[in-house]
């Protein structure tokens, strides 16, 4: 696993996290950092978008922002994936990310 915090960016308006997601795990959960990536397990299967609710709703209730302020900007489709987090600093996404690691 990488230590250095390729994933994750400030942007316009919040954060860019960039992501690698597993589908159908026992539990939603990051488990570390990998291909510059953060790596999180998603309890949701991918069927019909809802691995994408999932990774749109963790994030939400780990960072403590309305999951209205989290967009899904790249991979719909993929298990790469780009999440913007709005209205928050690198710092804190960090800490509330890696915080179970």
């Amino acid at each position: 696993m990488e230590t250095k915090e390729t994933w994750l960016r400030e942007c316009e308006g919040g954060v860019l996290v960039c992501t690698q997601v597993q589908a159908g795990a026992k539990s939603t959960q990051a488990t570390g950092v990998l291909n510059k990536r953060l790596k999180i397990k998603i309890k949701a299967a991918p069927v019909e978008g809802t691995a994408n609710e999932e990774l749109i709703k963790w994030p939400a209730k780990t960072v403590g922002i309305p999951k209205t302020y989290i967009l899904l900007t790249a991979g719909v489709r993929s298990k790469i994936k780009s999440v913007k987090l709005q209205g928050v600093r690198s710092e804190h996404v960090k800490q509330c990310l890696l915080r179970n690691l």
